[in-house]
């Protein structure tokens, strides 16, 4: 029986830990797939993979599995504007009025998930509950960094389709509750437990596995425990796509920045990394050593100390966690044997892939968009995701091909930024009718009386009918994007700023006047800066019934934490920079996309 792995929490340090099962390398496969043999079940927690017991085996997959590193910077201060040293998070209260807890679904370290239904509509949901630490009577500060940096990572990112969605936030006196997006299909590794996996199946998850990096990447934010564990399939049919489901270690991290505490899980560790000193580029090696044991069955590392750790994992037994670090350091990379090589049935272009995430030097690694873009991910491309989208000549390209990407890529922006977009979108429509044109047309159909608004109902409609691959929960997640404030209808310019092609936007010479004109509006004491009264009346209406709605906003703008957001701030938080590519998010479309047989798209759809 597999014991459970040691964590040390906060401390940089891990004991050494126990290599958890994986499937030996592939001895023979046609050269079209990936042969990985199922591998042994030797614990009651591996007894199921699919169904709600994802949870057990992801959400919470730090307990029996490899060593992870768990570490906060001494020195990363929770930012003045956190709601610092109370007993509280600002959250919402009285999670059992809105829904119902019914069976206990996963148990880890970090707490319980609970199967829940809404009392309203009846849908279920996952629901993680995280035990309040408290240290002298208030709030632990590095168990509050956490909660804090995963949910803002959720709220943002969890409106892209390749992470997982959060529905709400809830708080009592002992815990915190996270009422997440419920996905039945399984973690990554069960898919290929299972049998043959297809090089074109592993092309599709390392594709979702990138851009979820992609898009953390875009927002600053370092995941730094991207393994297959904590990448679940929204479902179990076979194009089901794979969402992200924990950024317990995210931090925030700019292009440049360097980090030093350690954490992670050890075999996915960086070797920039484990010498402390390591940014973005660190959660590419770990997509590398990930995309490599979705082609493969085994790790990389070849050599005397690279093989001894590679057959030691695979073979569950125990290995010392210096030895991964010289695998990881020093080892070289096996491209030489099966499937690779001449007789092997991986291409040289799919080898170069990997050779390029695996690279040592951070410097010449492939970042998260390069890496969508090399040959082997374009040409393994699902058939529906053949869109003009595939570069970023698809900012101005044919509407229909990628309105679910510009819903994703606006669903990830700030609540401030997507109320300010909102306001200078009715600007933009007033002073350069043309760039909204095709828009408006659309819109019309929507809102043939000409009130101003769509109702919700018609959006949700349009969504259906207009050939997309989506569930009915992410059709649903796809119109809320549009209704900025919650009104329960799409106005016009919510409607606009969910689907502009705001990098077109932003080369006009009017780009700054519409900005500035908005703040200006925000500032009511015209100090040049906005405070968290003017925030509160923006976001509320006043004041706001659950206080982290405006702390959120308050974390992720106010750069030297005077409780203020300056003009400059606002400015930076408005451009839409290159990096929130179209083509990090998925388009989702259908055979045949959303036109008609005749090329043209179909009146009432988008």
């Amino acid at each position: 029986m597999r014991a459970a792995t040691p964590q040390i929490a906060g401390t940089g340090v891990a004991r050494s830990g126990r290599a958890t099962g994986r499937p030996p390398p592939p001895r023979a496969a046609p050269r079209h797939a990936a042969r990985v043999p199922a591998r042994r079940r030797t614990h009651k927690q591996h007894a199921s993979r699919t169904g709600p017991s994802f949870v057990a085996a992801a959400l919470f997959a730090r307990a029996g599995r490899e060593e992870v590193m768990e570490s906060f910077d001494p020195n990363e201060l929770l930012p003045e504007t956190s709601i610092r040293g109370a007993r509280d998070f600002g959250f919402k209260r009285n999670l059992q009025r809105d829904y119902q807890r019914e069976s206990v679904i996963g148990k880890g370290s970090f707490g319980t998930v609970w199967r829940c239904t809404s009392r309203k509509t009846g849908e279920s949901y996952a629901v993680k509950s995280m035990p309040k630490r408290f240290v002298g009577g208030r709030l632990d500060s590095m168990f509050q960094r956490r909660v804090e940096n995963e949910v803002d990572v959720l709220r943002t990112l969890g409106n892209s389709l390749n992470v997982a969605y959060l529905y709400d936030v809830f708080e009592d006196d002992k815990n915190v509750d996270l009422v997440m997006e419920m996905c039945t299909g399984g973690e990554l590794w069960a898919r290929i437990e299972e049998g043959r996996y297809t090089e074109e199946q592993a092309a599709a998850a390392i594709t979702d596995v990138l851009r979820a990096i992609a898009q953390c990447h875009a927002k600053g934010v370092l995941i730094r425990d991207v393994k297959p564990e904590n990448f679940l399939y929204l479902h179990d049919g076979p194009d089901a796509p794979l969402k992200t489901i924990d950024f317990g270690m995210s931090v925030m991290c700019q292009p440049g920045e360097l980090l030093i505490d350690r954490a992670g899980t050890v075999l996915y560790c960086a070797p920039e990394l484990l010498r402390m000193s390591y940014g973005l580029p660190s959660d590419l090696w770990s997509a590398g050593i990930v995309a490599y044991q979705l082609l493969t069955g085994r790790l990389p590392f070849a050599g005397p100390w690279g093989s001894e750790v590679t057959e030691l994992w695979a073979s569950e037994r125990r290995f010392d966690r210096k030895e991964a670090f010289r695998a990881i350091l020093n080892a070289p990379l096996d491209f030489e044997s099966e499937p690779w090589g001449p007789s092997g049935w991986l291409g040289d272009d799919c080898a170069d892939l990997l050779q390029g995430l695996l690279e040592r030097d951070p410097e010449k690694r492939l970042t998260a968009l390069q890496a969508l873009q090399h040959p082997w991910i374009k040409k393994h491309a699902r058939r529906r995701e053949t869109s003009a989208a595939g570069d970023e000549s698809a900012e101005g390209a044919a509407l229909h091909d990628s309105v679910v990407q510009r819903l994703q890529r606006f669903g990830t922006f700030g609540r401030l930024k997507q109320i300010a977009l909102a306001r200078v979108a009715t600007a933009v429509a007033a002073d350069d009718a043309e760039l909204v044109q095709g828009l408006t047309e659309i819109f019309r159909e929507l809102d043939p009386e000409g009130k101003g608004y769509a109702q919700y109902r018609d959006v949700l409609a349009a969504l259906r009918g207009a050939g997309f691959d989506l569930s009915e929960s992410e059709v649903q997640q796809m119109a809320l994007q549009m209704d900025v404030d919650h009104d329960g209808r799409v106005e016009y310019g919510e409607w606009l700023a969910s689907l502009l092609d705001w990098h077109e936007v932003q080369k006009s010479g009017h780009w700054r006047e519409w900005t500035s004109r908005f703040f200006d509006q925000m500032d009511a004491d015209h100090d040049g800066t906005i405070g968290r009264e003017e925030l509160g009346e923006l976001l509320c209406g006043g004041t706001c019934p659950v206080p982290d709605e405006l702390e959120g906003v308050m974390r992720e703008l106010d750069r030297d934490r005077d409780g203020r957001i300056s003009a400059e701030d606002f400015q930076a938080m408005m451009l839409t920079s290159s990096v929130d590519a179209l083509e990090i998010f998925p388009p989702r479309l259908s055979q045949g996309g959303a036109e008609g047989g005749d090329g043209r798209r179909r009146k009432g759809k988008l």
